[in-house]
């Protein structure tokens, strides 16, 4: 009767009834009971009894993993996924930061070649244009870059800014306004091509094949979407 008697009540009370005061009431609770976790975090490395504690846990784990070299921890990414995939379920996230959490969970997945634009979809220049030959396309165009091509559209030589052109001479040709901008591999992931560009500074990537040549662009703007959904203005 005993264990009929403590097993549930130990399971509400010491369970699941304080992980709901928490879960209500976290920031309040945790303000006021932290330097108690503090003295008890301290005592308990003092005595000895975290040691303890993390000794008997690399024992066990040691034992599983004896067996079958394949048990063992959960990776760092995946642990982290799971925990936030709970808190989703237990409503601690809205369905907008669920989802969220799910794209970038994907970002390692979709390859850059299917969310950039295609190289026959891209407003581009001829290296030798001048801003006089672009002035009637730039008060039409709704971009503030643009490619600049040598002989062939597959041949980028680099990226212009619209404001560069605007501030240049009449007759300044393009391919002496254009700057050096990423190049990254169609079958990069989104992932791989948002830290490329943030090394490098970016707002935008020519992406190539495996000759070198382009077949689209991305911008950062692409690459963002894949996270937080699409955005009518960047």
């Amino acid at each position: 009767y005993t264990t009929l008697i403590l097993t549930p009540t130990v399971f509400i009370f010491g369970e699941i009834v304080p992980k709901n005061i928490f879960h209500l009431n976290a920031d309040a609770l945790m303000r006021r009971i932290s330097r108690i976790v503090q003295f008890t975090y301290g005592l308990c490395r003092v005595t000895g009894l975290l040691l303890i504690q993390r000794s008997i846990i690399h024992v066990v784990m040691r034992a599983l993993r004896k067996g079958d070299e394949d048990v063992g921890a959960m990776p760092a990414r995946a642990e982290v996924y799971h925990m936030i995939r709970e808190s989703a379920a237990e409503g601690t996230l809205s369905l907008a930061q669920s989802s969220m959490v799910e794209r970038i969970h994907r970002l390692n997945t979709i390859r850059i070649r299917d969310v950039m634009a295609p190289l026959k979809a891209v407003v581009m220049a001829e290296h030798d244009q001048t801003r006089a030959d672009l002035e009637p396309r730039l008060a039409k165009t709704r971009f503030s870059r643009m490619p600049v091509y040598e002989a062939s559209r597959k041949n980028v030589i680099g990226v212009v800014h619209i404001l560069d052109i605007l501030n240049a001479e009449p007759a300044a040709e393009l391919g002496s306004l254009a700057r050096e901008t990423s190049r990254i591999h169609g079958d990069a992931s989104v992932f791989e091509a948002l830290g490329t560009l943030q090394r490098e500074y970016g707002r935008m990537a020519i992406v190539t094949n495996n000759a070198g040549d382009c077949i689209g662009i991305a911008t950062i703007k692409d690459l963002v979407e894949e996270i937080v959904g699409e955005l009518t203005a960047f």
